[in-house]
């Protein structure tokens, strides 16, 4: 499974560079390349679009590109795209349901979802306002390996306001979790966070082109 957040991918990401343009559709079909090489899926945690309503071409190149992921030339094998959705993107239904074989994750699944070819659990949760986080977290299934956010939390902050606390507010509730991956943040880092029933991992992929 290749994990990645925060590709806002759209034509022209930097407004004080108008010439530079296609960056983070660059970065997206290397990610693929990635997947079709190591014979993966991919879990995007978040922000894949810039904008709630991207343009047409934007959706059709992040299409195109996801699609080649789950089933390239002369490939019979099938991968998947698994997804929540951040604050940029949030749009009903997602724009990457449209892909073959994606898989969001973040919609209040009642149980967790078997990573392809092992028996880990994973569930994910679409961002929630900081209000609302703490109650949706307790409603997600219970027993799971893998949990997916796009929040940022205080142990990745520090001093910055944030939306929750991994130890708090998730670990309390879902003590056995392995590994908890996040996007938001713009920082890539890896990190174990200690708790009172154990450890578990913590990673922010960071942002994918920008």
């Amino acid at each position: 499974l290749l994990a990645a957040s925060d590709i806002h991918l759209e034509h022209h990401s930097y407004a004080a560079h108008p010439l530079m343009s296609g960056d983070s559709y660059f970065a997206l079909h290397q990610l693929a390349h990635l997947c079709r090489k190591n014979d993966v899926s991919v879990l995007l945690a978040g922000d894949v679009f810039e904008r709630a309503y991207p343009d047409a071409l934007t959706v059709s190149k992040a299409l195109r590109t996801l699609d080649g992921v789950f089933h390239g030339p002369q490939d019979d094998t099938i991968r998947y795209c698994f997804f929540v959705q951040g604050q940029h993107d949030f749009a009903s239904p997602p724009w990457l349901s449209l892909a073959n074989d994606a898989v969001h994750i973040g919609c209040g699944l009642k149980a967790g979802i078997t990573v392809p070819g092992t028996s880990v659990k994973m569930a994910g949760l679409d961002y929630h306002h900081p209000s609302k986080l703490k109650q949706a977290i307790r409603e997600m299934p219970e027993d799971c390996d893998i949990l997916v956010f796009h929040q940022s939390w205080s142990e990745m902050v520090g001093n910055f306001p944030a939306d929750g606390s991994l130890v708090e507010d998730v670990l309390s509730v879902h003590p056995n979790t392995k590994l908890i991956i996040s996007g938001d943040v713009h920082i890539s880092r890896q990190m174990t966070i200690k708790h009172p029933n154990g450890e578990c991992l913590f990673l922010s992929p960071g942002p994918t082109s920008l």
